[in-house]
């Protein structure tokens, strides 16, 4: 079962699209997530049922104006049952009907400042509470979780790591394995792994051999495709 996530930086051009499908088609994904849309919540679902008809979807839109999340799968593949949305997340479970198995997914885009994702961190700790299956997090983060996740520009201060760090260590989460480059994102002269794929430790005796790979920005976006 192949999971995804993509900072696309909107979404709404035919050639981002095609690259979407193209990537689902050619690496078999069977969910993805797409951060940053940009899409009118009222533009949605014409677009899927023209671009996507054979997929199915849920989105964040009615949690924050600037269509932050949206997730698609293949029905034939998953059921996705959704638990929590804000604006900050989506978080669902998830039953692969080829393995028989069942999991949490959370698709996370972090807010710009330390404050605005302080709630995103709360959330996820408040979430680690109750889960007792496989539990993996993927998205944009907005923020690295150490000082060599960093290239050039200001030195990332211990407020800045204090509170994903917390999560963290309390609900021993850890990086899932991963392949490919380790900046995910570029601004000028300064890159930074925002984009990241978190585990908890049943994740990591459930599914051993799970390796994550971060494609190098490219020109459809300037974010990692993450699968």
């Amino acid at each position: 079962m192949i999971l995804s996530c993509w900072n696309i930086r909107g979404f709404n051009r035919p050639l981002k699209q095609e690259e979407v499908k193209r990537h689902a088609q050619v690496h078999h994904v069977d969910v993805i997530a797409i951060l940053e849309t940009k899409i009118p919540i009222d533009k949605l679902d014409g677009l899927m049922q023209r671009r996507f008809p054979s997929w199915s979807f849920t989105s964040n839109f009615s949690c924050h104006l600037a269509s932050r999340i949206l997730i698609l799968w293949k029905p034939d593949k998953v059921d996705i049952s959704v638990l929590r949305v804000t604006a900050q997340l989506v978080h669902c479970k998830v039953v692969s009907r080829a393995m028989n198995k069942e999991f949490f997914a959370t698709f996370a885009y972090g807010l710009y400042s330390v404050a605005d994702r302080r709630g995103m961190w709360e959330d996820l700790a408040t979430l680690g509470n109750s889960i007792q299956l496989p539990w993996v997090m993927l998205g944009d983060f907005n923020a690295v979780n150490s000082r060599d996740k960093k290239l050039n520009g200001a030195p990332i201060s211990n407020y800045e790591l204090h509170d994903q760090r917390l999560f963290e260590i309390d609900r021993d989460i850890t990086d899932m394995r991963y392949t490919g480059c380790k900046f995910t994102c570029p601004n000028n002269t300064i890159w930074c792994k925002l984009d990241r794929v978190l585990t908890n430790s049943q994740w990591s005796m459930e599914f051993p051999n799970t390796v994550t790979k971060f494609l190098s920005p490219g020109i459809v976006s300037d974010h990692s495709l993450v699968w």
